[in-house]
């Protein structure tokens, strides 16, 4: 199981998930890459856009929700930061009425992917 990401360069996007965020890369061609935490797990798939053009949010858009223990975000947030790129919501703690207070960092990946 997967979801996939179109992106406007694959070598970016392919440093930002695996060396930033920490992500294995289970395979990679000169099209596409296989990326994750762990092999039983959900993995993300990187798409070049075979145009090279900027990703096109207005046809295709979404938010990819990773779990973490909260203590690893604002290290997550600070390596995003130092590297140039976007934090869309710094760590923040969120009410969820009837659930349990979630906290949160929002990050941009190069293609403005959430």
């Amino acid at each position: 199981m997967h979801v996939s990401l179109t992106c406007s360069n694959l070598s970016n996007s392919t440093d930002y998930w695996n060396k930033l965020l920490g992500m294995q890369i289970y395979y990679q061609t000169e099209t596409e890459a296989l990326l994750g935490y762990a092999e039983n797990q959900c993995k993300l798939q990187l798409v070049r856009a075979g145009d090279g053009k900027p990703v096109d949010h207005a046809e295709a858009f979404g938010r990819i929700a990773i779990a973490c223990p909260a203590s690893e975000l604002p290290a997550i947030e600070s390596a995003v930061k130092d590297a140039g790129h976007k934090i869309l919501t710094p760590f923040v703690s969120l009410d969820t009425p009837g659930k349990a207070t979630v906290q949160v960092v929002i990050l941009s990946d190069p293609d403005g992917h959430e």
